[in-house]
């Protein structure tokens, strides 16, 4: 996926190897990437950037003069010396890091890019560890050495809104994006985009493309009933258009206003506000119903800065930030609401109401991180398998439900286990969802979910299928219309059939079946009703698609699989020995790695370990 994602040595000086010094590096080369050198103790998903080392046993490395094998023994005593190495790593994302230092560690790549970014801002970016990464990507600096880190993270967009994240916890975003030229905030924001697989049109190549209206053909992923073309969804859902009217930013509630401020200009302000959702709340980005509201208050703010008169402009450069003037209690106008105002009205008063130093979010303590980093064991990690569920269900594009994808994720594995739920319901997997999910584990997934009048099926779910005939049913609260391979693919409230829809009548058992299929029973978990009427649609095709592929096993048996979760702020990993593969899980292709997720806002990564691997 990337460069990081690989073992990398600098210099390695080998002496006494009997043959020619050429034949030697190629053996030797071939012997090392053959090698297993990771730690066992460290996450896979971790970074560890060591000084130096010594050979762990003088002249035991290989025997170059026959084969390029490296030898067991030194390698599990070069594995025990960089787990040592390890354990007593320093931790730029936790404090200043020692010139004696042997080695430096990060959680994860976001973190990593984080801590570069930040020490090339510095008045002393001299850290070692930096200058390694230098010769790593093999890049020549531009001719402003603290910006270098744009460079990398132009190429690793995947972990820009995790290193967003940790740079805003820490206060230290604006410190860090201010020196950026737009030109430059504006190239991340758009490989950003890209990465997340947001419409290209929501941030085009240019500012000045940007200020254009929004195409009136937008590839909009809204494949909702009654809007099935992909059109702009209705004002309503995106909020007043009026350009004199107070509108909240398009990141908020789940990124707070202060996290912006306005000092750091527009690119930069669109750049972090974008990233800090993309990590803390993907499924809010990814919505149609977000897009044109960016788009609009992106338009808006680059027109406005284009139209501030030049001596506007100067006083915003030259007013002391470092001295904002004082207000009474209360008395701040709420951000937001400066936001349709002409940046020529408010461009001076703008930064004497906003404090200099706004108010960081709150932290997540070292401790609590490096529990998680640590990793929970588990007995039911297969629940992660169905990720790839979510992913063939389309559940996290076509559905604007308002809950994030590890809580359809948990809904979805607690109402297709049933009863056999009670027998994992104490497993440590539901508290890393909630962990995933950002909200507390005696919290039930669901809350804040979002109905809809209509719900209808997916493209994706009807690739492959011969046109039938539908069976309609109608109820109370509306219409449904089943597949003859009984799940919907449709289910209104209104009583209004379709054009050109074909239907035939229902028996009294294929009546049975769909009830049986649209069962919502999840154990120990209220649900309310209009969140049982989203189930009922989705779990009818979820059933029909695991019982398609997922033969000789049942799906209770595919999701325990024993191994150890270890999480971060990118990445997400389940660690499990050989012993732990299932044939016919393996077949049906679930255990295969997810990878990149942008819908879940992170890398995803089924491990299994050779033998001789302990879980615990």
């Amino acid at each position: 996926m990337d460069r990081l994602d690989q073992v990398s040595l600098e210099h390695v000086r080998l002496r006494g190897a009997g043959v020619d010094a050429t034949v030697a590096r190629l053996r030797l080369s071939s012997a090392l990437g053959s090698s297993t050198l990771q730690p066992p103790a460290m996450p896979p998903s971790a970074v560890l950037v060591v000084r130096s080392m010594a050979d762990p046993l003088p002249r035991r490395i290989a025997d170059l003069k026959r084969a390029a094998v490296v030898n067991r023994e030194w390698e599990h005593a070069a594995q025990n010396r960089l787990g040592e190495l390890y354990a007593r790593a320093a931790r730029p994302a936790w404090g200043a890091v020692p010139t004696s230092a042997e080695a430096v560690l990060f959680a994860d790549y976001g973190e990593l890019l984080a801590c570069l970014a930040a020490d090339l801002s510095s008045s002393s970016a001299v850290a070692w560890w930096w200058w390694a990464m230098v010769r790593h990507f093999s890049l020549t600096p531009p001719g402003s050495l603290p910006l270098y880190w744009t460079r990398i993270w132009e190429q690793h967009p995947w972990y820009v809104p995790s290193a967003l994240d940790h740079l805003s916890v820490r206060n230290q975003s604006g410190k860090v994006l201010s020196p950026l030229a737009p030109a430059q905030a504006w190239r991340l924001l758009r490989a950003m985009v890209r990465a997340f697989g947001l419409p290209d049109w929501l941030v085009p190549e240019s500012p000045a493309e940007a200020q254009n209206p929004i195409p009136l053909h937008s590839p909009l992923p809204f494949s909702q009933a009654g809007n099935p073309e992909g059109r702009e969804p209705p004002e309503s859902s995106v909020g007043d258009r009026a350009p004199n009217r107070p509108s909240r930013l398009p990141w908020e509630p789940y990124v707070p206003g202060d996290s912006t401020p306005l000092t750091i200009g527009v690119e930069k302000r669109a750049l972090l506000g974008l990233g800090l959702l993309l990590r803390r709340a993907p499924h809010v980005a990814l919505t149609p119903a977000f897009y044109p509201h960016f788009r609009r208050w992106l338009a808006a703010q680059l027109t406005s800065v284009r139209e501030l008169p030049r001596a506007d402009a100067t006083t915003l450069i030259s007013h002391p930030i470092s001295q904002p003037v004082t207000h009474a209690k209360n008395e701040f106008p709420r951000q937001d609401a400066l936001e349709p105002e002409p940046m020529a009205a408010v461009a001076v008063d703008a930064l004497a109401r906003e404090p200099a130093q706004t108010t960081p979010s709150p932290a997540i303590p070292p401790t609590h991180r490096a529990e998680w980093e640590a990793g929970r064991l588990t007995q039911a990690g297969g629940v992660l398998y169905l990720i790839h569920l979510l992913r063939k269900m389309d559940l996290l594009r076509s559905f604007d439900t308002g809950l994030s994808g590890w809580a359809l994720l948990e809904l979805l594995a607690r109402c297709l286990l049933g009863p056999y739920f009670e027998a994992v319901a104490g497993d440590p997997i539901w508290a890393v969802l909630a962990e995933l999910d950002e909200r507390d584990s005696g919290n039930p997934p669901g809350t804040g979910f979002q109905s809809q009048e209509t719900y209808a099926a997916p493209r994706s779910w009807l690739a492959g299928l011969a046109p039938h005939p539908l069976s309609a049913r109608f109820r109370s609260r509306g219409m449904e219309l089943w597949r003859p391979e009984d799940f919907l693919v449709l289910d209104s409230c209104r009583a209004q059939m379709p054009p050109d829809t074909r239907l035939l009548p229902s028996t009294h058992s294929e009546r049975r079946r769909r009830r049986a299929a649209a069962a919502v029973r999840p154990l120990h978990l209220p649900l309310s009703n209009e969140l049982r009427r989203f189930l009922h649609f989705v779990l009818p095709y979820a059933r029909w698609r695991i019982g398609k592929v997922l033969q000789g096993v049942t799906l209770q048996q595919a999701c325990l699989r024993r191994g150890k979760l270890i999480l971060s702020l990118s990445h997400v990993d389940l660690v499990m020995g050989m012993n732990q593969i299932s044939v016919p899980v393996r077949l049906a292709g679930l255990d295969a790695n997810p990878g990149w997720m942008p819908e879940l806002g992170r890398v995803i990564t089924f491990h299994f370990l050779a033998e001789g691997y302990n879980h615990e």
